[in-house]
């Protein structure tokens, strides 16, 4: 679909305003109700992107946790040598 030239847009609407208004109906209530009606149907999208986000987010955080667990194990493997002057028991 090519853009509306802001002439072209308000033309629309004012017509679209006068016939609502001889059919009794709000044009903001309408406009609203429309805004709803594109929501629902393309909710599909957004929890595709939702489950997206949530694997990509989990997979963040198992990498995350993958690479913690390799660097305390690093951590515990390193022999830290005893300071100079320290008291053996």
């Amino acid at each position: 679909m090519k853009k509306v030239s802001s002439k072209q847009f308000n033309q629309k609407k004012k017509l679209t305003e006068r016939i609502l208004k001889v059919q009794g109906k709000d044009y903001n209530t309408w406009l609203h109700a429309k805004h709803e009606e594109f929501v629902a149907e393309n909710q599909e999208i957004l929890f595709n992107a939702l489950d997206a986000f949530a694997d990509d987010d989990n997979s963040s955080l198992e990498k995350t946790s993958s690479k913690q667990q390799e660097e305390n194990k690093e951590e515990e493997n390193t022999v830290f040598p005893k300071p100079e002057g320290s008291i053996q028991y």
